[in-house]
């Protein structure tokens, strides 16, 4: 399932952030164009750690439900545009490694993860 990578809050009223998929289940009273919303990524490059490691807390915690902590929890996989500037790399290791404790990680582009996925599921369907 997709998730906006995104946060948002409202331009008027409340200020709760809203993170990743509850940008997207906003209640009647409010319209998107309400929110203001915070992009952790510009063009491929990560430019706001903070708000991608309160996104990455919601995909662990609340949508995927697991604690990357967690012993049996080795490692991630990491979809990066191709050519991206290592200074972006490390930030996103860092949030990685040390808030999320991964153990590994494996970097692949999307086009790499698009092929490994429909050989998957083209040689399950044999």
């Amino acid at each position: 399932r997709a998730m906006p990578n995104c946060t948002a809050v409202r331009n008027k009223g409340s200020s709760k952030v809203l993170v990743g998929d509850e940008t997207e289940r906003i209640d009647g009273n409010v319209r998107f164009s309400d929110l203001t919303y915070t992009r952790p990524f510009e063009r491929g490059v990560l430019v706001n750690t903070d708000s991608e490691t309160e996104i990455l807390e919601h995909v662990f915690k609340d949508s995927l439900k697991v604690n990357p902590r967690a012993p049996n929890i080795a490692g991630i996989i990491v979809t990066e545009p191709p050519f991206t500037p290592l200074e972006s790399q490390a930030h996103l290791d860092e949030i990685i490694f040390e808030h999320f404790d991964f153990k590994s990680r494996s970097k692949v582009t999307a086009a790499e993860s698009a092929v490994y996925a429909h050989a998957s599921s083209t040689s399950s369907s044999t």
